[in-house]
């Protein structure tokens, strides 16, 4: 099927107004059926963010949103998944980033209802910084990478439980921004 997805949005900050901003976002896609050998949703357009202050600069360009996923032999499955749109920081310098994200994941059937998932992902944040003449902020990229996985089993034909870990590396140009450790969790899906 074929969908647009537009959106007129105004954010407000009580204690922040340098995040105030107004935005329109018009996304046309595609949708695959959930139980075809590609499943998931394709889609790309377009986004204006207006800063309502001055001091930050505006974004217009393209973002995305695609999860797909391709089943080979009824047992792997294979994702790919594609992000991109602004999103606020909580610095209070350079006020949002653009966060372009690209995951890849392998989902095996093992035994009758047991599954085993391996997965990673790269995820860029570039910081829009606060115009204050020549002393501007330069420019920041942040870049975290992920990857882990997981064990999970079906219990009944619409319940399922896992459980996860994933090991998760930020690097920053500021200092105090990086980070680097384990993740774990538990997942109940209902449903699928």
């Amino acid at each position: 099927s074929v969908f647009v997805e537009t959106s007129v949005v105004q954010d407000r900050f009580e204690g922040s107004s340098l995040r105030d901003s107004d935005a329109i976002r018009v996304v046309p896609g595609f949708a695959f059926q959930p139980l075809a050998l590609i499943s998931g949703q394709v889609s790309a357009g377009f986004k204006q963010f207006d800063a309502r202050s001055a001091l930050v600069p505006d974004f217009a360009g393209v973002v995305a949103a695609t999860s797909v996923s391709y089943i080979m032999r009824e047992t792997t499955r294979f994702g790919v998944g594609l992000t991109r749109d602004v999103d606020y920081s909580v610095d209070s310098d350079q006020p949002y980033s653009l966060v372009t994200t690209g995951a890849l994941s392998i989902t095996q059937v093992v035994g009758l209802d047991w599954y085993i998932e391996a997965r990673g992902s790269r995820t860029n944040l570039d910081y829009r910084s606060v115009i204050t003449g020549p002393a501007a902020l330069a420019p920041r990229r942040d870049k975290v990478v992920s990857w882990g996985g997981g064990l999970s089993r079906r219990l009944g034909t619409d319940l399922r439980v896992g459980f996860n870990v994933d090991y998760i590396d930020r690097r920053s140009a500021e200092d105090g921004r990086n980070y680097d450790g384990l993740k774990f969790g538990g997942t109940i899906s209902y449903g699928s």
